[in-house]
């Protein structure tokens, strides 16, 4: 049986990353980690190796978003698909959406997005093949 595919939640808000955890085991996706600010998602994103990382474009509290968190993992030569997620109204994803293009092989939806679509875009980032470093 093949491996399941590894994803890392990177989310502050911890009652919708509880969700969106079980949500997603629910569905059969092996969750293993979840992290709470920018430098955990950076440091578990290294220790993990995780096959896309789902990021909360804003991290409450940070001095970076998720989007600078994403060009950061690229910086340090992490290559993991990231798909960003925004609970913003869809005018402002728009503003967001042209930022998330600066992170390569990355793409968003908003996250109260229906479930199959959810799938279709997650199986989609995972399909990509990308590995870490």
């Amino acid at each position: 049986m093949p491996e399941k595919k590894r994803i890392l939640i990177v989310e502050d808000d911890s009652n919708f990353a509880d969700t969106l955890k079980f949500t997603l085991e629910k569905r059969g996706y092996n969750v293993v980690g979840v992290a709470g600010s920018s430098d955990e998602a950076v440091e578990s994103v290294k220790k993990i190796k995780p096959n896309i990382v789902l990021m909360d474009i804003e991290l409450k509290g940070e001095k970076t978003n998720g989007i600078e968190t994403g060009l950061t993992m690229r910086e340090n030569g992490y290559k993991v698909p990231i798909l960003f997620l925004s609970g913003l109204d869809k005018s402002e994803i728009l503003e967001y959406s042209q930022n998330t293009s600066q992170v390569s092989n990355s793409s968003y939806i908003y996250k109260l997005s229906d479930l199959n679509d959810f799938d279709v875009v997650l199986k989609h980032g995972l399909g990509k093949g990308y590995g870490n470093k």
